[in-house]
Protein backbone atom coordinates (compact mmCIF):
# COMPACT_ATOMS: atom_id res chain seq x y z
CA UNK A 1 0.00 0.00 0.00
CA UNK A 2 1.18 2.82 -1.11
CA UNK A 3 0.75 6.75 1.05
CA UNK A 4 1.00 10.33 -0.06
CA UNK A 5 2.33 12.65 2.55
CA UNK A 6 2.05 16.39 2.48
CA UNK A 7 3.93 18.57 4.86
CA UNK A 8 3.43 22.82 4.95
CA UNK A 9 5.78 24.74 7.53
CA UNK A 10 5.80 28.35 8.08
CA UNK A 11 9.44 29.42 8.55
CA UNK A 12 8.75 32.27 11.04
CA UNK A 13 12.31 33.27 11.13
CA UNK A 14 11.84 34.75 7.26
CA UNK A 15 8.03 34.88 7.02
CA UNK A 16 7.90 32.41 4.12
CA UNK A 17 5.55 29.32 3.57
CA UNK A 18 7.27 26.27 1.95
CA UNK A 19 5.69 23.20 1.08
CA UNK A 20 7.02 20.34 0.66
CA UNK A 21 5.24 17.18 -1.35
CA UNK A 22 6.41 13.36 -0.51
CA UNK A 23 5.11 10.74 -2.56
CA UNK A 24 5.16 7.36 -2.46
CA UNK A 25 6.26 6.30 0.58
CA UNK A 26 6.58 3.04 2.48
CA UNK A 27 3.85 2.71 5.43
CA UNK A 28 6.41 1.59 7.83
CA UNK A 29 9.10 4.06 7.16
CA UNK A 30 10.24 6.14 10.13
CA UNK A 31 12.98 7.67 8.25
CA UNK A 32 12.40 11.45 7.23
CA UNK A 33 12.12 11.92 3.66
CA UNK A 34 12.88 15.53 3.62
CA UNK A 35 13.75 18.36 5.72
CA UNK A 36 13.45 21.81 5.94
CA UNK A 37 15.78 24.41 7.69
CA UNK A 38 16.43 28.34 7.69
CA UNK A 39 19.48 29.81 5.45
CA UNK A 40 21.46 32.59 7.28
CA UNK A 41 20.51 34.57 3.87
CA UNK A 42 16.45 35.62 3.79
CA UNK A 43 15.80 32.62 1.62
CA UNK A 44 14.92 29.14 3.19
CA UNK A 45 17.19 25.86 2.28
CA UNK A 46 15.08 22.86 1.33
CA UNK A 47 17.08 19.89 1.47
CA UNK A 48 15.67 16.86 0.27
CA UNK A 49 16.97 13.34 2.03
CA UNK A 50 17.07 10.00 0.23
CA UNK A 51 13.92 7.59 0.70
CA UNK A 52 13.83 4.55 0.66
CA UNK A 53 12.03 3.93 -2.34
CA UNK A 54 13.13 5.08 -5.61
CA UNK A 55 10.20 7.46 -5.93
CA UNK A 56 10.28 10.56 -6.83
CA UNK A 57 10.52 13.99 -4.37
CA UNK A 58 8.30 17.18 -5.55
CA UNK A 59 9.51 19.97 -3.45
CA UNK A 60 7.27 23.64 -4.24
CA UNK A 61 9.34 26.44 -4.19
CA UNK A 62 8.36 28.52 -1.10
CA UNK A 63 5.77 31.81 -1.40
CA UNK A 64 5.85 34.63 1.10
CA UNK A 65 3.15 34.23 3.38
CA UNK A 66 0.55 37.40 3.41
CA UNK A 67 1.72 39.78 6.43
CA UNK A 68 -1.09 42.03 8.11
CA UNK A 69 0.19 45.12 8.49
CA UNK A 70 -3.40 46.90 9.88
CA UNK A 71 -5.37 46.03 12.87
CA UNK A 72 -8.88 45.19 12.46
CA UNK A 73 -11.38 47.87 12.26
CA UNK A 74 -13.15 49.02 15.65
CA UNK A 75 -16.45 48.96 15.54
CA UNK A 76 -18.04 51.94 15.31
CA UNK A 77 -21.35 53.10 17.07
CA UNK A 78 -24.39 53.85 14.79
CA UNK A 79 -26.96 56.31 15.43
CA UNK A 80 -30.73 55.23 14.74
CA UNK A 81 -33.60 58.00 14.68
CA UNK A 82 -36.99 57.43 15.59
CA UNK A 83 -39.91 59.38 14.46
CA UNK A 84 -42.68 59.16 16.96
CA UNK A 85 -46.47 60.58 17.66
CA UNK A 86 -46.89 63.86 17.95
CA UNK A 87 -44.33 64.57 15.37
CA UNK A 88 -42.00 64.61 17.83
CA UNK A 89 -38.32 63.05 16.68
CA UNK A 90 -35.58 60.92 18.94
CA UNK A 91 -32.10 60.45 17.48
CA UNK A 92 -30.65 57.37 19.57
CA UNK A 93 -26.88 56.52 19.38
CA UNK A 94 -25.86 53.25 20.29
CA UNK A 95 -22.71 51.69 20.89
CA UNK A 96 -21.19 48.92 19.06
CA UNK A 97 -22.97 45.77 19.19
CA UNK A 98 -19.66 44.19 21.49
CA UNK A 99 -20.18 47.62 23.64
CA UNK A 100 -23.74 47.50 24.32
CA UNK A 101 -23.55 45.96 27.96
CA UNK A 102 -20.59 48.47 29.08
CA UNK A 103 -21.52 51.46 27.38
CA UNK A 104 -24.56 53.74 27.60
CA UNK A 105 -26.34 55.06 24.80
CA UNK A 106 -26.48 58.84 24.04
CA UNK A 107 -30.89 59.74 23.06
CA UNK A 108 -31.25 63.26 21.89
CA UNK A 109 -34.97 64.93 22.36
CA UNK A 110 -36.21 68.25 21.99
CA UNK A 111 -32.27 69.67 22.19
CA UNK A 112 -30.81 68.28 24.78
CA UNK A 113 -28.74 64.78 25.40
CA UNK A 114 -28.88 62.31 27.66
CA UNK A 115 -26.80 59.42 28.60
CA UNK A 116 -29.06 55.80 29.50
CA UNK A 117 -27.62 52.86 30.61
CA UNK A 118 -28.63 49.23 29.47
CA UNK A 119 -30.83 47.84 32.10
CA UNK A 120 -33.02 45.05 33.29
CA UNK A 121 -35.54 43.98 30.84
CA UNK A 122 -37.82 40.72 30.03
CA UNK A 123 -38.54 41.35 26.63
CA UNK A 124 -36.64 44.33 23.95
CA UNK A 125 -33.55 46.27 25.15
CA UNK A 126 -34.34 48.69 28.09
CA UNK A 127 -32.01 51.75 28.85
CA UNK A 128 -32.14 53.88 31.92
CA UNK A 129 -30.66 57.45 33.58
CA UNK A 130 -31.87 58.72 36.76
CA UNK A 131 -34.67 60.69 34.84
CA UNK A 132 -35.65 58.79 32.26
CA UNK A 133 -36.20 55.16 30.45
CA UNK A 134 -36.17 54.25 26.62
CA UNK A 135 -37.80 50.84 26.02
CA UNK A 136 -37.39 49.52 22.30
CA UNK A 137 -38.21 46.41 20.75
CA UNK A 138 -37.38 45.52 17.12
CA UNK A 139 -37.76 48.91 15.21
CA UNK A 140 -40.48 50.64 17.91
CA UNK A 141 -39.94 52.38 21.21
CA UNK A 142 -41.07 55.02 24.06
CA UNK A 143 -39.89 57.07 26.23
CA UNK A 144 -40.96 57.61 29.73
CA UNK A 145 -39.72 59.04 33.26
CA UNK A 146 -37.99 56.90 35.42
CA UNK A 147 -41.58 56.75 37.60
CA UNK A 148 -43.56 55.35 34.05
CA UNK A 149 -44.99 58.97 33.17
CA UNK A 150 -45.01 58.35 29.78
CA UNK A 151 -43.39 61.11 27.49
CA UNK A 152 -43.19 60.39 24.31
CA UNK A 153 -44.82 57.25 22.09
CA UNK A 154 -45.16 55.43 18.94
CA UNK A 155 -41.44 56.12 18.02
CA UNK A 156 -40.51 54.64 14.85
CA UNK A 157 -37.10 53.51 13.44
CA UNK A 158 -35.96 55.24 10.32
Amino acid sequence: MKRVFVAGVLLASHSVWAEVLITPAAADSSAPLAQIAPLESSAPQVQVLPADSSAPLLVLPPVTAPVMTEAAPVPAPFRVDYHCNGAQKISVLYPPYADADTKPIKLEWKGKAYRLKLAMSASGARYASSQLVWWTKGDTAFLSTRGGRMLVRGCEAQ
